[in-house]
C-alpha cells in the first residue's frame, strides 16, 4: 500500500502520478484512487498515468469528487 497524502490530505499530481507508474511497476493488482479536485477536470499528469497503466493492462479504479 502507498499513500501519497500528506497529513493535511495534500499531495502534488506529479508525484500521485508517479505512485500510480510504481504500484503498476511493482505489480499491483488492482490501483485505488480515491481524491477530490479543485476544478471540474483532473489533471493531465494523472490522467496521462492512468491512461498508460490501463493500456497496459492495468487495472484502475477512480473515485473523484470535486471541489469548487
Amino acid at each position: 500500500i502507498d499513500r501519497v497524502m500528506n497529513c493535511m490530505g495534500l499531495s502534488s499530481t506529479d508525484i500521485i502520478a508517479q505512485a500510480i507508474y510504481r504500484a503498476y511497476n511493482d505489480g499491483a493488482d488492482v490501483i485505488n484512487l480515491s481524491m477530490g479536485f479543485p476544478g471540474p477536470y483532473p489533471d493531465t499528469l494523472m490522467t496521462m498515468a492512468v491512461q498508460r497503466v490501463v493500456e497496459r493492462g492495468g487495472s484502475v479504479v477512480c473515485s473523484y469528487s470535486f471541489c469548487f
